[in-house]
């Protein structure tokens, strides 16, 4: 009896110490993913309190989704983006152990963290009030956080010299760019300029440079690197440009062409190149693929010679867009692809 009476009473203690401590069974069955993924959800799995663990408890008790990742360097990089970035309806939160009561690190849509290289490490989007929303998860180990995710780097001879530009994804403490030019064979690399960065952003930005010095009819390499704001300096991107390979001058100018553009596929910019042998009215419209037109980029009188107008696609969907030219006689149109 006192055998039966001791059984009930521990039994009876270890659920009231269960139902006191805090429960990570929704944390500790996650999906294991590798540095490098980047992948979609809908934070429609499992239900606990993060508060439970210490992390910012302001409501945020709804459904989640759990990963796991093996950390293989030292610095981690992870960014969560959905369709509605300006509402609060999701967040991210990091933890070091299921079952440890504390967190390692949240935010809404950037973590730039220093891990331990062998752990594990588990990465909950936890929504409020149960919301489904669709989203993306993107993982990046390395030895050192990369300045920038670049998504394009492009070189185009002008009149004035050549015209760089360049789209990145984000940028984690990135102080500045520095273009850097060479001529093959000729002259090694130098530094020709730098543009401003934005320390740490997790949206897309467009930059541009315009290099003056080539000489008409040589070939040039370019590099960008990113210099973050410690001084670790990256090479992200390359570009090479002959001068005298496109109708620089207005004189050579001899037709009505739309050239095309620069970068294609884009993300979320590109440039529109196209020419006209004299000045003339027209209209550069931008159609969607069902054939809706989606803006008018610029419309008037051009002067002869050939002509840049950028298309900023930031607040568009990813997609096949067609560009369209035309005057009183005479339409071109073309393909390009925003890949977002």
């Amino acid at each position: 009896m006192r055998l039966s009476k001791f059984l009930f009473v521990a039994a009876a203690i270890i659920v009231w110490v269960g139902y006191l401590a805090p429960s990570a069974h929704a944390w500790c069955d996650p999906i294991d993913l590798p540095c490098g993924a980047s992948i979609s959800g809908t934070s429609l799995e499992g239900h606990d309190d993060i508060s439970d663990y210490n992390c910012d408890s302001d409501h945020w008790y709804g459904k989640a989704d759990v990963y796991r990742v093996y950390a293989s360097y030292d610095s981690m990089l992870i960014t969560l983006d959905w369709s509605a970035p300006n509402d609060d309806r999701l967040r991210m939160f990091v933890l070091s152990d299921c079952n440890q009561n504390h967190c390692i690190a949240d935010d809404a849509h950037f973590l730039a963290l220093d891990v331990e290289v062998g752990q594990d490490y588990w990465i909950i989007v936890e929504s409020k009030r149960d919301n489904n929303v669709a989203y993306t998860l993107t993982i990046v180990c390395s030895d050192h956080p990369l300045p920038v995710e670049l998504t394009s780097f492009a070189a185009v001879p002008a009149t004035d010299g050549v015209h760089l530009s360049w789209v990145v994804a984000s940028e984690l403490n990135n102080s500045y760019f520095e273009i850097d030019r060479e001529q093959p064979d000729v002259s090694p690399w130098e530094q020709v300029g730098t543009v401003n960065g934005r320390g740490t952003a997790p949206s897309a930005a467009s930059y541009a440079y315009i290099d003056p010095a080539p000489t008409a009819g040589a070939t040039y390499d370019y590099r960008l690197l990113a210099v973050a704001e410690d001084g670790f300096r990256e090479v992200v991107g390359h570009a090479s440009v002959t001068m005298g390979s496109a109708n620089t001058d207005p004189a050579l100018v001899t037709g009505f062409k739309l050239q095309g553009n620069y970068p294609n596929p884009f993300n979320p910019s590109t440039m529109i190149r196209f020419d006209v042998a004299e000045a003339m009215p027209l209209t550069l419209d931008i159609y969607d693929v069902t054939g809706r037109l989606t803006t008018t980029l610029a419309s008037g009188v051009f002067a002869a010679g050939p002509h840049e107008v950028m298309f900023d696609a930031a607040a568009y969907p990813s997609g096949v867009y067609f560009a369209r030219l035309a005057s009183e006689s005479q339409k071109q149109m073309f393909k390009m692809m925003l890949m977002k």
